[in-house]
């Protein structure tokens, strides 16, 4: 639908849309969408048959102050919860038009994944600050006996390749058996 929808009304770009899936108590499938302009109901609902949507279009003006309130009735409650107990776990009931940034994206962070023992990281810095060594008896279990944390400025022999492949292929050793071909 987003396609036939850029390509008539979008001039090739993608239309800025909301759209939010509600299951309703028959079980059918209802969807919620907020257009970023106005689409005759004639031509929607073709086009929405003619991808093996339902029948039903129902256009209303929703003003633009309005939204959230508007949205907020099917993201919240029962209608929200029953919708989610027909999907599958982690399935997504809310979407928008990729042009349309709701959280920016994460900026890198810093950190790493390096195996080494603690003592090779610790001698590898110059300046390590913050430093603690804390004996933890609820982790003897799992063969920790001290737990170890320092911060210090990043630097070459500390931070290692940082090809974090190479360091799971050395930590996981079952990634370093050979093959076997299943024929």
């Amino acid at each position: 639908m987003r396609v036939y929808l850029s390509r008539r009304w979008g001039k090739g770009k993608s239309l800025p849309f909301v759209g939010v899936l509600e299951f309703q108590k028959n079980g059918n499938a209802h969807l919620h969408i907020l257009l970023g302009q106005y689409i005759p109901r004639a031509w929607l609902s073709k086009a929405w048959q003619s991808i093996g949507g339902g029948r039903f279009v129902d256009i209303r003006f929703v003003d633009v102050h309005r939204v959230a309130a508007y949205l907020s009735k099917y993201l919240t409650g029962d209608k929200v919860e029953h919708t989610l107990r027909l999907l599958p776990r982690r399935a997504r009931i809310f979407t928008t038009a990729r042009c349309i940034v709701l959280w920016p994206k994460k900026e890198k962070s810093g950190w790493r994944l390096r195996r080494a023992d603690i003592g090779e990281l610790f001698d590898a810095v110059e300046n390590p600050s913050n430093v603690k060594f804390v004996a933890v008896e609820n982790l003897k279990a799992f063969g920790l006996e001290l737990l170890s944390y320092f911060e210090s400025p990043p630097c070459a022999a500390a931070m290692g390749s940082g090809d974090v492949i190479a360091a799971l292929r050395k930590a996981l050793p079952f990634w370093q058996m050979p093959k076997k071909s299943f024929a």
